[in-house]
């Protein structure tokens, strides 16, 4: 039975399409035109156009963080690309995960009380918050997110480049918030501050 069959198409019509494909094959795309013209990547940096780049990634932050906390970075004259990225995650595996952590928490507590230890008031404060964060992602007042935070440098010279990573990792330092090297993975940190989309 040919109901479904595809026709199959005139010969205008297939050279009318390879035409079109090779006249897109010819384009140039717009990562053609700010493609740089020489990358050299290192295992802690990228030499571009003779520029060095360094990608540095937020590891942790404080519990609480003022507002304007980027200020200083944002402000600080030099070649800075900041790049966020926010991805929704799933409640069902946080209530999972929340959960494990919170037996985990009170089984220590447990512990800790039978053997007559001094109690141990972070363990405490983290087991309080774990119970209102589960209490309140339950009623659906909270979400979570990935966040990640990349800070990109562009420097003239390696020892230009050094200097202002240790301000920026002593300014950031300074406010609890830490950073690491995308050490052998430049390239990849990099191209998560790019504007690609």
């Amino acid at each position: 039975m040919a109901l479904f069959k595809r026709k199959p198409k005139s010969p205008k019509e297939a050279d009318a399409r390879k035409a079109v494909e090779q006249f897109e094959a010819g384009l140039v795309s717009i990562r053609d035109l700010v493609a740089p013209a020489s990358m050299k990547i290192n295992n802690d940096s990228i030499e571009l156009n003779g520029r060095f780049v360094r990608t540095l990634f937020v590891l942790t932050y404080p519990q609480y963080i003022e507002t304007n906390w980027l200020n200083p970075i944002i402000n600080y004259d030099v070649d800075i690309d900041i790049s966020m990225h926010i991805y929704p995650i799933d409640s069902t595996a946080i209530m999972t995960t929340l959960r494990r952590k919170v037996a985990e928490m009170e089984s220590s507590l447990r512990i800790n009380q039978e053997k007559g230890a001094v109690r141990d008031p972070e363990l405490e404060v983290a087991y309080q918050d774990a119970e209102e964060l589960r209490d309140r992602l339950q009623r659906g007042m909270e979400r979570f997110f990935h966040y990640g935070l990349y800070f990109t440098i562009y420097a003239k010279t390696p020892e230009e480049l050094e200097s202002i990573t240790q301000h920026i990792e002593t300014t950031l330092g300074g406010q609890m918030v830490y950073t690491k090297h995308a050490l052998l993975q430049m390239e990849q940190g990099f191209n998560s501050s790019l504007p690609l989309g």
